[in-house]
């Protein structure tokens, strides 16, 4: 990657080996940049677009790819969370890291329902896993993907005892709230599980997601017109680190 070649080089042990080996030396810093961030005649902003690529954005503003590194530098949140994705993207990325089912219910679990049970609902018939639950919400994590009924009894057995409550609600992770929101606010509020969220407004897992996401595109970018003077500089102070 080109932006690594600005690193002087120092010598490190890799693993278990017995000898060093040169490589850029990471922890080298300089406030450049920071200073760039500082200073408004230097920085505009700009708002990525569907299909936009750090390269291709260079290749716009700058008339060359060369420069996607400075974008990762001058965006504290793009470096941390990385570059925000496209809607296909970002709807695969959720899915796949919450593919599970939740279930809520208006019952007490607090010392039912535990992690590992087993549960069956009585009409679907549905079988699965505990494998989560948060209490405050009234929600149980099933493994994987299963439809249960709205207003079944879901039953368990633990310590030989069979226990039931009623399926309150029954969604994909992806679509189950993570939080509420007063509805005409936009701070969290605390819901009672017993009666479930009333006139509060859900945020999901998914609105989550594509809040952070969206939040990611607008990002702070070196002028045009200055943008040799900085790299330049930029370079020129690492390399003499």
């Amino acid at each position: 990657m080109p932006f690594f070649k600005n690193y002087p080089l120092a010598e490190y042990y890799f693993g278990e080996e017995d000898y060093k080996v040169k490589f850029p030396n990471l922890t080298q810093y300089t406030n450049i940049i920071d200073a760039v961030k500082l200073n408004s005649s230097f920085y505009t902003y700009y708002n990525i677009q569907r299909g936009d690529r750090p390269d291709n954005v260079s290749q716009e503003l700058y008339k060359t790819p060369e420069y996607h590194w400075t974008f990762f530098l001058m965006n504290d949140n793009i470096r941390e969370s990385g570059w925000p994705l496209g809607e296909l993207e970002l709807e695969a990325k959720v899915n796949e890291t919450h593919p599970n089912t939740v279930i809520t219910t208006l019952d007490e679990i607090y010392s039912d329902f535990l992690v590992g049970s087993v549960v069956t609902g009585v009409e679907s018939e549905a079988t699965g896993t505990i494998i989560h639950r948060n209490i405050q919400l009234g929600q149980l994590f099933i493994e994987g993907t299963m439809e249960f009924t709205d207003g079944e009894l879901l039953i368990c057995t633990e310590d030989e005892i069979e226990k039931s409550i009623t399926v309150y609600g029954n969604t994909t992770e992806s679509d189950a709230a993570l939080f509420y929101r007063d509805p005409t606010e936009t701070y969290t509020v605390d819901i009672n599980p017993f009666e479930g969220p009333g006139t509060n407004v859900k945020t999901s897992y998914y609105d989550h997601y594509y809040d952070t996401n969206e939040s990611l595109k607008q990002i702070r970018v070196i002028k045009p017109g200055s943008i040799v003077q900085v790299v330049t500089e930029f370079r020129k102070v690492m390399s003499d680190g």
